[in-house]
């Protein structure tokens, strides 16, 4: 039996919502002892004798004379002989709330006392520390209840005095130290405060119970004059009886231990009012500079359209996952969470460590969409996960990445020592199919990504030819075109100088599979090198300059000019001081879309471009510029343009009048693909529990990936083709025997070839 002591003096409204409150949300045996002080609101006792006459549970103790509320909470705790609660008349509880405070004072033998969080209670207050807050905007009583519950750490952390509106006392302490000091606090403030220093002088603690909240009106039965007044005197009184107490407080309140549990309630605060506005979007990304093709886009997207919250998820080669939120177009907060050392690999199928973590997170915030954008770095396992859980999902191609594990179509010949690059997709699936080839990585990557992909909601692509790619492999995938939008007004830069040289620019970062190498042949060409001014404009892309060592033209690069890298916000400058006639694009695979050639049809500026993927086919499509097949088809153009210059000029008239796709169109699609597949979960339905904040979500320990015993199922040829069929029956796309089959690879326990080549047959 618990006893709640509720002292009465006037404020019949606040009264009956304290009790209405009481009655709706205590579920465990309890008695209410009411202590009336004489009250002289007429009303007061009529009410409490009807109440009391209709709960068996209830008890009025009547005083005769106003005593004050110190001599009623004592006569109240005399009456009683079990742990009691003093509960002011100004307060709400909420649900289950005297349940959790006792779990609370009987999780040590030391605890002494408790206090639960609260609107207005001092050092107990939420959100903000040490002041009386308003509710937050979109809560109510209940729902702030019900999120301090659901998302309490249950620290119970130390405090240095309990806090009188709301306070659970054991038997034991009161049997020790007896009742409240009526001689010094007997018309209120200081009482608890002074009962809290003496308990812990024998050995008892005051605890907060960071599970329960419990709303205060706050000193309902005092003017704001006489509550400061007495507050002063409080306060001299406690050092007169304890010196040191308000230092000790002013101690507390400085650090602040209670920080980390505040913070953790702040932060699902904000989440929870934010997020049930809005659906939730989770993008998937990899890791890239701001300034790079994929985060510029995914920022576009985030900015261009508040109806969503949105949540990007990536691999950090620092060893973690970020988190980031954003909402209205700001970060509002980012979360890392660690990895063990060399847990993950680029070309890895799965990863138990970031599978939990994925997982977690798209339970624990109730994602109502997952957009990938990329998984450079991450496990495809990460596909299959999502849409386990019924989750709606869209993945945005920017590159290659579903065809292969490169972004691009290559692969790493480690016989050569280099990247061999593909012109297509069927040079591509020719070389990896190759009876000479051991690919079988690729294989089943390709294979286990076209399972997922037939129950994606949809594929999106920039280009034609990425349509074309992506059926050939995945016929079965919803996919449809959407061109990167770009906002920009048409510009008209650089009309060139008949009687002088022409300027070409290598446009972008400079890498080996954008064709900087042909690029640079080009620029060393003896046909040409005296026509034209060569330069590149953008930076330089990591170990290019080790391959251009390997490849003896390190010292005709650096003979170049370059400029460095640049943004869209200066591009226009950097065009215009170094005078760009031509921009050159000779990529060596299949470009997805090109933003470079986007640029440059903003700038008005012809482009020459290798008859490849996308760019060859946009070139096409706007009927502008001059493709080519092979350098020497390039070498004739460039030739044919520097004897007739007027071919530039009909080139940059035929520009003129080309639009492309705005960015604003891109978000609109954008907007109506998430609008047709969001699924909105309501805030009071997805407050779940969990017992660990939010910062420190995955600070503890992941188990490692389980390795399958070499004397068991991979020394079993039989029994690992029984596993590899399985895995492609079955209907799920997320399942474990997928870290069986990239177990089998990395250990190459067999040569999987043969292996395949026995499932086929």
């Amino acid at each position: 039996m618990i006893d709640v002591i509720i002292p009465v003096y006037n404020s019949l409204d606040h009264l009956r919502k304290c009790i209405d409150s009481v009655v709706r949300n205590t579920i465990r045996e309890y008695r209410v002892i009411f202590v009336n002080d004489k009250s002289s609101d007429a009303k007061i006792l009529p009410y409490l004798k009807k109440i009391c006459k209709e709960n068996s549970n209830f008890i009025l103790l009547e005083n005769k004379e106003n005593i004050g509320f110190v001599g009623s909470v004592n006569r109240g705790m005399k009456y009683s002989k079990d742990d009691v609660v003093l509960l002011n008349s100004d307060t709400i509880v909420t649900s289950n709330w005297l349940s959790k405070m006792r779990e609370a004072a009987y999780s040590s033998p030391s605890v002494g006392t408790v206090t639960p969080f609260s609107n207005s209670a001092t050092i107990c207050s939420i959100p903000v520390f040490c002041q009386d807050n308003k509710l937050p905007d979109g809560y109510d009583i209940e729902l702030m209840g019900n999120l301090v519950e659901k998302k309490s750490l249950k620290k119970y952390p130390e405090l240095p005095t309990s806090v009188g509106f709301c306070m659970y006392i054991k038997r034991i302490v009161i049997d020790t130290v007896g009742f409240f000091d009526e001689v010094h606090f007997g018309k209120g403030y200081g009482e608890e405060n002074d009962f809290s220093e003496r308990s812990q002088k024998v050995g008892f603690k005051d605890i907060l119970d960071d599970s329960t909240f419990i709303y205060h009106a706050g000193s309902a039965s005092f003017t704001n004059e006489i509550k400061i007044e007495r507050q002063k005197i409080s306060i001299k009184i406690m050092e007169s009886l304890h010196p040191g107490y308000s230092d000790k407080i002013a101690r507390f309140v400085l650090s602040n231990p209670l920080r980390e549990i505040q913070d953790n309630i702040i932060n699902w605060i904000n989440i929870y009012r934010e997020d049930t506005s809005r659906p939730k979007v989770l993008i998937v990304k990899h890791f890239e500079p701001i300034t790079s093709g994929v985060s510029v886009f995914v920022k576009s997207i985030i900015e261009g359209n508040d109806n969503y919250v949105y949540y990007v998820f990536y691999y950090n080669p620092q060893g973690h996952i970020t988190l980031e939120r954003w909402f209205k177009s700001e970060k509002t907060c980012e979360w890392s969470f660690p990895l063990p050392s060399d847990s993950i690999k680029q070309d890895s199928l799965c990863n138990s460590n970031i599978e939990k973590i994925f997982r977690r997170i798209l339970e624990y915030l109730n994602i109502s969409l997952v957009n990938f954008h990329h998984i450079l770095g991450l496990p495809v396992s990460l596909l299959g996960i999502a849409k386990e859980l019924d989750i709606p999902c869209i993945f945005s191609v920017h590159d290659h990445i579903l065809l292969n594990s490169s972004p691009f179509l290559s692969v790493y010949d480690k016989s050569l020592q280099e990247n061999i690059f593909f012109k297509d997709i069927d040079e591509y699936q020719e070389y990896i199919s190759s009876a000479e080839q051991d690919f079988s990585f690729e294989f089943v990557r390709q294979r286990y990504i076209k399972k997922v992909l037939d129950s994606f909601d949809l594929v999106v692509v920039p280009s034609d030819y990425m349509v074309d790619a992506h059926k050939q492999l995945f016929p079965k995938s919803n996919i449809v075109i959407n061109e990167h939008g770009l906002d920009f007004d048409k510009k008209i830069v650089n009309d060139f100088d008949p009687e002088g040289k022409v300027t070409i620019a290598f446009l972008g970062t400079a890498a080996e599979h954008k064709g900087i190498l042909d690029f640079v042949k080009l620029s060393q060409n003896e046909q040409l090198k005296d026509l034209f001014e060569w330069k590149i404009i953008g930076g330089i892309d990591k170990g290019l300059e080790d391959i251009l060592s390997k490849k003896d033209l390190l010292d005709e690069f650096q003979s170049i000019y370059r400029t460095g890298s640049y943004s869209r916000d200066n591009l226009q400058t950097i065009l215009e001081n170094e005078k760009v006639n031509i921009i050159l694009i000779p990529s060596v695979c299949c470009e997805s879309f090109s933003y470079t050639l986007s640029e440059a049809i903003q700038f008005n500026i012809p482009v020459i471009g290798k008859n490849i993927g996308a760019v060859g086919e946009r070139l096409a499509r706007y009927d502008i510029g001059w493709r080519y097949d092979t350098l020497e088809e390039c070498i004739d153009i460039l030739r044919e343009i520097a004897s007739n210059k007027d071919l530039l000029a009909k080139q940059r008239l035929r520009m003129k009048d080309i639009s492309m796709n705005s960015l604003k169109n891109t978000i609109t699609s954008y907007d109506a693909y998430y609008k047709d597949l969001v699924k909105v979960v309501k805030l009071d339905k997805y407050i779940q529990k969990s017992r660990i904040s939010l910062n420190q979500y995955f600070a503890q320990k992941v188990g490692d990936i389980e390795i399958v015993s070499k004397k068991q199922e991979l020394k079993d040829k039989k029994t690992m083709i029984a596993i590899v069929k399985r895995f492609f029956e079955r209907t799920k796309v997320g399942d474990t025997n997928l870290r069986n089959i990239q177990l089998m690879i990395n250990h190459k326990l067999i040569t999987f070839r043969k292996l395949i080549k026995k499932i086929i047959n």
